[in-house]
Parts: C-alpha cells; structure tokens; sequence
C-alpha cells in the first residue's frame, strides 16, 4: 500500500481517526486493543481470523497481567492434533490465572459450535463453584465483555 492509499484509507475510516487522538496513533492504540485490532482491519483491508482473535484475547490478558496458557495444534500425517492424554479432548483454549482468580475460556468464531467434547467439559464446569473458576465462550463479538472480565 502506498503513502496515498494509506493517508485516504485514514481521512475515511473513523477509527483510524480516533487512533490519531492528540496527534499520536500510539497514544489511543496503547490504551485500547479492541482500537488495535480495528486500525489493523482498516489499514490492511483483510478480514479477522480465528488466530487474530485468539491473539488479542492473548495480549489483552498479558496486558491486564493475567498468566496465560494455550496449547497449539500441530500438523501430523493425520492431520492437526493437539497432543492431550486422558479426557484432554476438547478442553479449553484459554487458561488464563491472576491473584485468586481462574478463567477457562473456549473462543469461538461468531457462528462456531461446541463439540461434544467441548459441551462434555461445559458441563462439568458447570457444577463447580463459581467463586474457584470461571467459564465462558467468547465470540468476536463479545469483546466488551471480555475486557470487563479481564480487568
């Protein structure tokens, strides 16, 4: 993208606009990720991906000072596996822990499903005492919310 292209995509997109707030993009940018993430959309012109979200929900949390665990999948001759043992499929994307607290988190895209063995971990967790762990499945559009929890 050239210095034009980039300098019309800011002058129409509020967003961009917003994140030139006192004359420093890094100043509005720094105080909002949900910010981050749009300014990249515009400038770029590319859609979000499922890794995106998961990136932000990441850096949020390191931001915020949350210790973060995710366990990548990798590509076997079978295909992408997560290495898990016992009843490990379909357990969380997110652990997420700081001071007395303890999040799991599935993240899903606006339209995804839980699969059986997501649901089966759902609802186990859901007889566990909420004041020692937190369930959610968090979609794209739940940004706000996430950020609340996060605080």
């Amino acid at each position: 993208m050239d210095e034009d292209e980039l300098k019309q995509r800011m002058e129409n997109n509020p967003d961009l606009a917003k994140a030139n707030h006192r004359g420093n993009p890094a100043h509005a940018l720094l105080q909002s990720p949900e910010l981050t993430r749009k300014v990249a959309r515009a400038v770029t012109g590319r859609k979000e991906s499922e890794d995106d979200f998961l990136t932000w929900v990441i850096d949020l949390a390191h931001i915020r000072l949350w210790l973060v665990a995710h366990f990548r999948p990798a590509k076997t001759d079978k295909g992408w596996r997560t290495a898990v043992q016992a009843d490990g499929k379909g357990f969380f994307d997110l652990v997420l822990v700081r001071d007395r607290r303890i999040i799991l988190a599935e993240l899903k895209s606006e339209k995804g499903n839980l699969s059986e063995d997501q649901d089966k971990w759902m609802r186990a967790l859901g007889l566990v005492d909420s004041r020692y762990v937190e369930v959610h499945i968090w979609r794209p559009s739940d940004r706000a919310e996430i950020e609340r929890t996060l605080r």
